[in-house]
């Protein structure tokens, strides 16, 4: 690294600094409210959380599993700023701009050291490790003359967007691939604080024969030019004929629950994790054709992307975090 790529990439130096220093609580969580910035014609607020349910990465050695992938990542809990109003001004805040910055890396620190620097009192976190903070910006959505205004000592209304918050949960089971009936399994909500029912009602293997039958299917695909739909035919045959090669498939699983549940394959979580650049994945997205599910939950679809073909008797799953949806809300810090 050079000095020119130093200057540009870690020295945060903005255009205008507008202090606000203000701590205070969403939904329980504490937040401090640091500083405006102006930067390119139009200003970004920045908070600070402290993520005191997240899992800290003590582990900084490489994964060798995508279960030590899962396991040690760092799930970013972002509270995204619609906008701010102070002293008759409003400034809002693209949902889209939203960035945010764990430390560690020293891009992240000099981006907090300058913050202290300019007179941001954190020291109510003293004794909190970093890597149970984060760092948000939240980048204005349009370009605004600068403000003459050094500090904001007034009333601050904050309006937040929806936002879903995750928590690591780390559940295993297994069942019969034909299961016949659904199956209850139960795992526990760390929001609510209660044990929690899900049903299973079957595993089906997915392939390019019924990716071409959903197509012929369905009508909206006819709006779809020509040349278009046979390109994003050929990638969906490729990606299928990979899993071939690998004697593998894809498995759906049907499932009926309060809320969609992030699962795993066990044996998948266990392998060694291809770094080779020729290995792919596509995203696809199932819906079941029955909204509700018999036990009055809705229902759901989870795709297992490579299972292998030689261990489809029974179906080892894991379920990973749930999530909790957080709504519209309006903070006042006065």
């Amino acid at each position: 690294m050079n000095l020119k790529t130093f200057k540009t990439e870690y020295l945060f130096t903005p255009e205008q600094f507008i202090l606000i220093n203000r701590s205070f609580e969403l939904n329980g969580d504490p937040m401090h409210l640091l500083a405006l910035t102006y930067e390119e014609d139009s200003y970004s607020l920045w908070t600070m959380d402290c993520l005191a349910n997240e899992t800290e990465i003590v582990n900084h050695t490489r994964p060798e599993t995508y279960r030590e992938s899962y396991e040690n990542r760092s799930v970013a809990d972002i509270r995204s700023i619609e906008s701010i109003e102070f002293a008759n001004t409003v400034i809002n805040f693209s949902g889209a701009s939203t960035d945010y910055f764990n430390f560690n890396g020293d891009r992240s620190l000099h981006r907090l050291q300058y913050f202290i620097s300019q007179g941001i009192d954190l020291s109510h976190w003293d004794n909190v490790s970093l890597k149970k903070m984060q760092l948000t910006k939240h980048t204005s959505s349009e370009s605004s003359p600068m403000l003459d205004l050094a500090y904001v000592d007034k009333s601050i209304k904050l309006k937040f967007r929806t936002y879903h918050k995750r928590m690591s949960v780390f559940h295993t089971y297994s069942l019969d691939f034909d299961i016949g009936e659904p199956v209850e399994l139960k795992y526990f909500n760390p929001f609510e604080e209660r044990e929690e029912s899900f049903y299973v009602n079957k595993f089906e293997i997915y392939g390019y024969e019924d990716y071409k039958l959903s197509l012929e299917t369905n009508d909206s695909y006819n709006q779809i030019p020509k040349e278009h739909l046979e390109n994003m035919m050929s990638m969906v045959k490729e990606y299928f004929d990979g899993l071939d090669q690998k004697d593998s498939c894809m498995v759906l699983m049907t499932y009926e629950a309060d809320q969609g549940l992030e699962f795993h394959l066990t044996e998948y979580l266990d392998r060694e994790i291809e770094r080779s650049s020729s290995s792919s994945s596509m995203g696809f997205i199932f819906n079941p054709d029955e909204k509700m599910g018999p036990h009055g939950k809705r229902m759901f679809m989870a795709c297992f992307h490579d299972a292998k073909k030689d261990k489809l008797d029974r179906i080892g799953f894991e379920l990973h975090s749930v999530s909790k949806s957080f709504p519209e809300e309006l903070v006042v810090i006065l």
